[in-house]
């Protein structure tokens, strides 16, 4: 690792701000989890980001960026990938070259039979943007390639298949918008960009449930941004998993 960095293994991983069930099947890929954070026993693939405060309950998600305050169910799936469907098969072995892995492991007379070259143009088409504050239910399904605003909520067992707006709320098979949450502030909402801001700083009772006066007093006392405590997990078969984190955004 890069110089300016801290190292950060068992009891630490808690302090820091990071929980969650780690192991080496955790992460196929690399992850950035700005802290503090909940993972679980998430599994995450490819590149992927999660941003401060998120929690996610088990599930797995691929190629993803996902921001603060997002609340995301047991078992959802964020961009589970493609199979091509205009070749002989839509196994591996037709278009990738170690497709011959994928259920024939251990039987090397079949090693052959997968293509000389990966042809991944339809198994993941882009990567999935999850805003700000936005809740997922639990066993609900992103595709691929999907941006969902800030503020959305989807609906427990959806499965979206188009871009959500901010602060919608969608659900069903595909998913489709019922209405949108606070439509009398969700435009000050936004502007505010309040996940951005360090809380923990609001002055005076924190009431969440007047929504208008929680914006009212962010206009008349500001409040500085939240700092970035960002770290790249790294889990290896070999070594316990640790955390690099930036000594400058330790606190």
């Amino acid at each position: 690792m890069a110089d300016g960095t801290t190292h950060i293994e068992g009891d630490g991983l808690l302090e820091a701000g990071f929980m969650a069930y780690v192991g080496a099947a955790n992460v196929l890929g690399s992850l950035k989890a700005e802290l503090p954070c909940n993972l679980g026993d998430t599994r995450f693939h490819g590149v992927c980001e999660t941003g401060a405060f998120t929690y996610c309950n088990g599930g797995a998600i691929a190629d993803a960026v996902i921001g603060r305050y997002c609340s995301i169910g047991q078992d959802v799936l964020i961009n589970p990938g493609n199979h091509p469907t205009n070749m002989l098969s839509t196994h591996p072995f037709a278009y990738k070259a170690d497709g011959a892995s994928c259920g024939l492991t251990g039987r090397p007379e079949y090693s052959d039979i997968a293509v000389d070259f990966t042809d991944e143009t339809d198994a993941r088409p882009n990567r999935v943007v999850v805003g700000n504050d936005v809740w997922i239910g639990a066993r609900a399904t992103i595709l691929g390639g999907v941006t969902v605003g800030d503020g959305a909520v989807i609906g427990a067992g959806a499965v979206v298949t188009h871009d959500v707006e901010a602060y919608a709320v969608v659900g069903g098979v595909p998913a489709r918008m019922t209405r949108r949450r606070l439509p009398e502030t969700y435009e000050r909402l936004l502007a505010s960009k309040w996940w951005e801001l360090d809380l923990s700083y609001l002055p005076g009772n924190r009431d969440y449930s007047d929504v208008a006066g929680f914006l009212d007093r962010l206009v008349l006392s500001p409040l500085p941004p939240l700092p970035h405590r960002v770290a790249r997990i790294e889990f290896r078969v070999d070594k316990p998993p640790y955390i690099a984190v930036p000594q400058s955004g330790l606190r």
